[in-house]
């Protein structure tokens, strides 16, 4: 029954779809009340009124009909109302119903009737047959009291009964009742050689007896399915009495709820007796706890059970030896989860992943009832959240792209209320966890333990070590420590290599010892040959490594110059794990578990040394062979679990879109484009060619020169004679202490950083300042200390979102109020804004403004902190310059020219052209034409191209030229250059050039196409001179032939003979004339 308010009455509750199929709507009409039989004047309640009615489609369950009445309420007063609205006739076409057929829909109009006349007002309607029952389209009112009539009859009187409760058929009934009860069970029946198996639902009490007979009837949703009707059942047939798949499948689908009901019946009576219902069922697809919803962790998993409360049906043939294959693989229902699409666009995190092959969970004929699970992992966002984050999961069944078997037809686009899920931030204890190598180096470990690599002086260090390892997944990340500089008993980080699977990212700074000579490498490259991609950025000097697993290493590098002494290198390597790191970490960073009493475990021996840390990090330390460096990735076995990102489809007919990786993190909208200073190299060696082309994929000029990192024997054992004497240059601890300290109190970062982010501790950035004067005697680290501390201070705070709220300026710059005029308003901004604004390496040298973490420079600066001028040329490594360019192995027309403080806006290259030219006595040199520039392409910080225009390669193509070389000079501005680089290049298969000695040389090698040309040649000659000696032969014999047959006509008339003249020569007319005479 509705309750009656004194202008409405509450017909419903609303679903959130403006979307729903109007067969499914939840609004449902139960109030006999509003029949035509019920007279306003027969009773003393208040009137209805529908003014405050919602707009949307509406079912009547009422006993007394769902019909609308189709004839005037004269006088109104009927219905529970002064003025009914029935349904008019009007507009409906000549052989046309009234009320629809099924599944169609139809708009009619609904008349107001008073005690005038039957047409007071108008309101349109719109009505749907759904096979069962009829849904109506509805319109509040507009005055009152008025409302909507429904249904024709009224409750039996008292003592009667019917076998629906109301007239007509009213009569005498026997007062007994049953408790009846609903089952489901397989229904089985064999048709043309075929099994059919389907769902059935059977009524049954406990306490029916013989005595009686009864009438059953099932209900879906509170509608009576009349082909499911039976009448008069004996109580021997009770279990014949059910309702089969065929009743209802053409009007219901899976996730409904059914009863049934039972009444007695008993000779003597005219109608049965009380209608008693079962217990409600729900048929379809069980989430428990489904109101409460779930609670995940990030990186953690949880199993949402599921269950299948209908069984799923089958066809397979009769007496089949494969009768469990087919229940088993081909009768089955794909249950899909995903996210829904009203939640996040296309690239924003999906929140969750899921474990569930390719977003689905198979349910078959021969595992139904049995529990299964949707798999869900929460997704780090890699953030500190304000709250907890409230994301949803969708679940729907779907046999239309699975099986083919006609009778799971019912399960096609079955969806479940969106599942609540709540994704429980952890980011906020990762936060502090990060482990680094600071400058040279100080070492912190996952769990916070410090400790420095420089301690241990009796022992070489020098060497690749490995930082972190996870021991599941192929991860791996490697740091190269060299000697920062001759003289000071230092390590310095100069590379990085990060490995996932079988993809490698290489950033070498490293300096060597290569074929004599001292050689720089300026590279960042990847090699990315499998679907664990690496996610890199670039960001000034940053880098930024996303692994897999969501772990990231971020490392900047820079030029340290004190004096006349220089290091280019890495000056901070910080790695922040993941929720998927815990307790799986191994290497210099320790174990992630939070305890750091475990953080110096040996490597092979698996025991930590907490008092031995010289022990632990040697361990650590790998071979040449095992180097990452080397862009060789050494075998490694592993599983990993894959995961999807599900998304939901565009139409209800698909299944959803999905991403499948094996990594939590990895999806296509995460496949960030990495920098353009990543040297991307191929994963093909060279063995897989089977011949050389200048088309194939090393054959190109942007490949960097690449030395292998050499420890010399002398350097490994130097560090012996370096060992720490002590403080240096007048430093004492008190005099370095208290420089940092008021150094990083002087920085507008300091005051900001230690009040809002307090997972950064500027304490222990001041005891690596004091560490690093006593070991070097100066203070040449201190800049890039403060600049690790403010890269980790708005690294931490990007992903705190407490710090996004905007607040006012004058509040809170540099801990203290910052007055501006009266007629000034604040300028409002947030923590963040604030810390990115005073994060900028070294304040932009004052050349510039700081802006989200980076320097804009004024007109005449550039650099990542505005210290260069672009009118300065810049400067170049001459170390890692590959003056030597092979033509047979790579085009040679773009030349790399290592350095620093390239401006991108007007890098100029200026040739001066020279050549290596031979003729038949020798090699000489030569200088070309004048001088030519060309715009330079910026490549990094640290590389640059300069590119040969083409029309001066072709100029080049002279057949006795065999090196051509180039003097070039790199300018900023197009006037001010560097001093000349020489390049030459050859083919190395026929010539040895040398750019020092300015000179080429004959080197023909077994490949080398000259020396086939000229063994073609000695051949060709050989072949010439036969042909001369067998022309002259022919000659010879020819000239003798001639002085052969001038003798022998001569002595004709003293010999006769055989004449061979007739033969062998061919006679003019007059010789045969002569002849005959004689």
């Amino acid at each position: 029954m509705f309750l009656r308010l004194c202008l409405s009455s509450v017909l419903m509750f609303i679903v959130e779809s403006d979307n729903q199929e109007p067969c499914e709507t939840n609004n449902f009409i139960d109030d006999w009340t509003r029949s035509v039989a019920y007279n306003l004047n027969d009773s003393k309640i208040q009137e209805r009124c529908d003014s405050f009615l919602v707009e949307d489609w509406y079912r009547v369950v009422s006993g007394a009909g769902e019909l609308m009445p189709t004839e005037c309420p004269v006088e109104g007063f009927q219905c529970g109302t002064m003025n009914p609205v029935w349904l008019s006739t009007e507009g409906v076409l000549e052989g046309e119903d009234t009320y629809p057929a099924v599944g169609k829909t139809v708009s009619r109009l609904g008349f107001v009737a008073n005690y005038e006349n039957c047409v007071s007002k108008k309101y349109p309607i719109k009505i749907k047959n759904c096979g069962q029952y009829y849904v109506y389209y509805l319109k509040p009112v507009q005055g009152c009291p008025s409302a909507y009539c429904f249904g024709t009859e009224r409750p039996c009187p008292a003592g009667q009964s019917s076998e629906t409760g109301f007239t007509p058929g009213c009569g005498s009934f026997p007062n007994v009742t049953v408790s009846p009860k609903l089952s489901v069970k397989m229904h089985q029946e064999t048709e043309r050689g075929k099994v059919h198996v389907t769902p059935k639902f059977e009524c049954s009490a406990d306490d029916a007896t013989e005595e009686y007979r009864y009438d059953v009837k099932y209900y879906i949703n509170n509608v009576q399915i009349d082909k499911a009707t039976h009448r008069n059942v004996l109580y021997d047939d009770l279990e014949k009495a059910s309702m089969l798949q065929t009743h209802w499948e053409d009007v219901f689908k899976p996730n409904m709820f059914v009863k049934c009901s039972m009444q007695v019946r008993a000779d003597g009576y005219t109608s049965p007796g009380p209608q008693t219902f079962s217990t409600e069922f729900f048929a379809g697809i069980k989430v428990k706890n489904i109101e409460k919803g779930f609670i995940v962790d990030e990186g953690k998993k949880i199993k949402i059970p599921i269950e299948f409360t209908l069984p799923v049906g089958c066809i397979y043939p009769l007496n089949s030896p494969a009768e469990q294959f087919f229940r088993e693989k081909s009768c089955f229902v794909d249950l899909y989860n995903a996210i829904p699409k009203y939640q996040k666009d296309d690239c924003a995190s999906k929140d969750l992943q899921f474990l569930t092959q390719k977003c689905k969970v198979r349910i078959s004929n021969s595992n139904w009832n049995k529990q299964h699970y949707v798999e869900i992992r929460g997704e780090v966002d890699q953030k500190v959240n304000i709250r907890n984050r409230l994301t949803f999961l969708r679940l729907w069944s779907d046999a239309s792209h699975a099986s083919t078997i006609t009778n799971l037809g019912i399960w096609n686009n079955v969806h479940l209320p969106d599942i609540k899920v709540l994704i429980n931030d952890t980011e906020e204890a990762i936060l502090t966890s990060s482990c680094y190598s600071h400058n040279d180096p100080h070492m912190r470990t996952f769990d916070g333990t410090t400790w420095e690599l420089q301690d241990n002086f009796d022992e070489p260090s020098a060497g690749e070590y490995i930082m972190y390892k996870h021991e599941r997944l192929p991860q791996q990340i490697n740091a190269y420590f060299r000697e920062c500089n001759p003289g000071y008993p230092a390590l310095c980080n100069c590379g990085v290599a990060v490995r996932s699977a079988n993809s490698l990212f290489v950033a070498n700074f490293c300096e060597t010892k290569y074929k004599g000579e001292k050689r720089v490498n300026r590279y960042v490259a990847s090699w990315m040959c499998d679907d664990q991609n690496l996610v890199v950025t670039e960001s000034g000097n940053t880098y930024k490594v996303q692994l897999p697993s969501g772990t990231l290493v971020e490392f900047s590098h820079r030029n340290v110059v004190y004096g006349n002494e220089k290091f280019y290198g890495i000056q901070n390597i910080d790695i922040q794990p993941s929720q998927f790191d815990f307790n799986h970490t191994t290497g210099l960073c320790g174990r992630f578990n939070g305890y750091n009493g475990d953080d110096f475990i040996e490597q092979h021996t698996f025991i930590n040394h907490p008092n031995d840390i010289w022990r632990f990090a040697k361990s650590w330390k790998i071979e040449q062979k095992d180097s990452l460096f080397e862009g060789k990735l050494p075998d490694i076995k592993y599983f990993l679990q894959e995961y999807c990102t599900c998304n939901t489809p565009a139409t209800k007919l698909e299944p959803p879109s999905y991403t499948c990786l094996k990594s939590s993190q990895m999806n296509k909208c995460r496949q960030t484009q990495t920098a353009k200073s990543v040297y991307h190299a191929s994963c093909i060696t060279s063995n897989y060619r089977s011949k050389r082309d200048v088309s194939e994929i090393d054959y190109t000029d942007e490949k960097p020169p690449m030395y292998p990192i050499i420890i010399e024997p002398e350097e490994e054992h130097v560090r012996k004679a370096k060992k720490r004497l002590g403080w240096k240059n007048g430093l004492t601890d008190e005099i370095a202490k208290d420089k940092c300290q008021r150094a990083f109190a002087q920085t507008i970062s300091y005051s900001a950083c230690s009040k809002y982010v307090p997972s950064v501790n500027s304490t222990d950035y001041v005891e690596e300042c004091v560490e690093d004067m006593k070991i070097i005697g100066d203070d040449r680290f201190l800049k890039v200390t403060l600049e690790n501390f403010a890269s980790k201070c708005l690294g931490n705070a990007k992903k705190m979102e407490n710090l996004t709220t905007t607040t006012n300026r004058t509040e809170v710059a540099n801990g203290t109020e910052v007055l501006k005029p009266e007629q000034e308003k604040p300028v409002m901004m947030s923590i963040l804004e604030i810390i990115e604004q005073s994060t900028c390496p070294d304040n932009c040298s004052g050349n510039g403004i700081c802006q989200e973490g980076v320097c804009r420079c004024d007109h005449d600066f550039f650099g990542i902190d505005c210290s260069n001028e672009k009118t300065k040329a810049p400067l170049i490594e001459t170390s890692a310059f590959e003056s030597i360019c092979d033509s047979s192995k790579r085009p040679c027309k773009t030349i790399i020219i290592p350095g620093l403080d390239f401006y991108p806006e007007n890098l100029t290259c200026k040739f001066r052209p020279f050549q290596f030219m031979e003729n038949e006595t020798h090699i000489e040199y030569q200088e070309k034409e004048e001088a030519f520039t060309n715009r330079g392409i910026y490549r990094s910080l640290f590389l640059m191209f300069c590119e040969i225009p083409d029309s001066r390669s072709r100029r080049s193509a002279d057949l006795s030229t065999i090196a051509n070389g180039y003097f070039i000079s790199i300018s900023n501005d197009g006037l001010n250059f560097t001093e000349e680089l020489a390049v030459v290049s050859f083919d190395a298969r026929c010539y040895s050039c040398n750019i020092t000695g300015v000179c080429c040389t004959k080197e023909y090698k077994l490949d080398c196409p000259l020396r086939k040309i000229k063994v073609a040649d000695d051949e060709d000659n050989t072949i010439n001179i036969g042909i001369g000696i067998g022309v002259g032969v022919v000659v010879i014999l020819f000239i003798a032939g001639v002085m052969f047959l001038y003798f022998r006509k001569r002595n004709k008339k003293t010999h006769r003979g055989y004449d061979f003249s007739k033969e062998q020569i061919a006679m003019s007319d007059t010789q045969k004339d002569q002849q005959l005479q004689e």
